[in-house]
């Protein structure tokens, strides 16, 4: 099934958030479509939530930048959002928002992953990144599946190993 990216960018937007997280995707309570973040560029959906924890007081504010792609997401997807991602943080450095927490999230989604380069290898390095790729089927609709990176295979390399398993390490030495 052929589709835009608008479209995908509507079904996020308009859709219950119960159901985007039955079908893989957990965004915040509000959505931006398409906010124009000068001088930065328009992103396809900014969404955001306010939490207060009453114990300490403390307002945390959570913002994620939805990336789109009708295709394959790569380094440029991500490149982008962060670009918005830094609008936004200029924003929010106003003294307006000193007393919140602010915890942004970036999430890229597309039919497929771009494989070619390194690209996802950085993905999995950055905190609050996530990549999701979707499907759509006549009977179920449109799905999203994260990406989960692939565990660690048991060919590392010796100086890996020693790294990730001291006690072998500490086991050479008293041995």
């Amino acid at each position: 099934m052929n589709i835009l990216e608008k479209e995908i960018e509507e079904i996020i937007a308009k859709a219950d958030l119960e159901l985007l997280e039955r079908s893989g995707l957990k965004l915040r309570l509000n959505t931006i479509i398409q906010p124009n973040l000068s001088p930065y560029g328009i992103a396809d959906l900014i969404c955001y939530e306010a939490n207060k924890d009453l114990s300490t007081g403390i307002t945390t504010l959570y913002l994620q930048v939805i990336e789109i792609k009708k295709e394959k997401i790569d380094i440029y997807t991500l490149l982008q959002a962060s670009k918005y991602a830094k609008a936004l943080r200029a924003i929010m450095s106003d003294k307006r928002f000193d007393e919140f927490k602010i915890v942004t999230e970036i999430l890229l989604v597309g039919k497929k992953i771009d494989y070619s380069n390194n690209f996802i290898d950085l993905v999995e390095f950055i905190d609050n990144v996530s990549v999701f790729t979707y499907s759509i089927d006549m009977t179920d609709g449109i799905k999203f599946t994260k990406y989960i990176a692939p565990p660690l295979n048991n060919n590392i390399c010796p100086f890996l190993k020693n790294l990730l398993y001291p006690e072998l390490v500490m086991n050479s030495l008293i041995g």
